[in-house]
């Protein structure tokens, strides 16, 4: 009796945790609050600032640990996205992916401009069939 309520018992924590998370399924952007906390984990130099910018609320995240680096800016409306993508794409020659959101449904609106390594530390994941309005840019060079 005790082993079927121990096997139980573990069963119903392990799918509790499993049902905690990304588990990889799906694309996803982890807040400011998690992103630092892997990032530094990682042994990232980081800074998350929130601004006031033409009456735009923006949280910034940026982290460095050598040559990668990660730039990420989450807006409360779509004014400045544009503006800050074409900012970054100028500022970074040597970046993986450049992403581009507006007024996503799931992921509101954001823009980052990352090595590849770094966006892996920061804990975000791109599926392969992203399908919302996203203009991804991949640095050739």
């Amino acid at each position: 009796m005790k082993k079927t309520l121990l096997f139980s018992l573990l069963l119903i924590m392990s799918l509790m945790l499993a049902a905690c998370g990304n588990n990889n399924q799906g694309t996803y952007y982890p807040d400011s609050n998690e992103m630092q906390s892997n990032l530094e984990g990682k042994n990232y130099t980081v800074c998350v600032s929130t601004m006031v910018q033409n009456d735009s609320t923006i949280t910034v995240l940026t982290a460095t640990k050598g040559d990668e680096f990660i730039d990420f800016y989450w807006f409360d409306n779509d004014k400045e996205v544009d503006d800050i993508a074409t900012s970054l794409e100028s500022k970074h020659d040597g970046y993986a992916k450049l992403v581009s959101i507006k007024n996503d449904e799931k992921f509101g609106n954001l823009v980052f401009c990352s090595t590849e390594k770094a966006m892996e530390d920061s804990g975000i994941v791109i599926a392969g069939d992203v399908k919302v309005n996203v203009d991804v840019k991949a640095n050739t060079d």
